[in-house]
């Protein structure tokens, strides 16, 4: 992700739609999912694998 990117769907869910727990934000650390931004230059899918939080 770059700065100024705007998340428009997590996982092909619309973010400004969906229920909190549809968005699977408190997955556990490994899991994948699939991000849909939207920039200057148009949309586009970014695969983003969650990572363990630091102690």
């Amino acid at each position: 992700m770059s700065a100024g990117d705007e998340v428009v769907a997590i996982d092909g869910v619309d973010v400004q739609t969906a229920y909190f727990h549809e968005l699977r934000l408190g997955a556990a650390p490994g899991v994948s999912s699939t991000y849909r931004v939207r920039r200057a230059s148009g949309e586009l899918d970014l695969t983003v694998t969650r990572g363990a939080r630091p102690d």
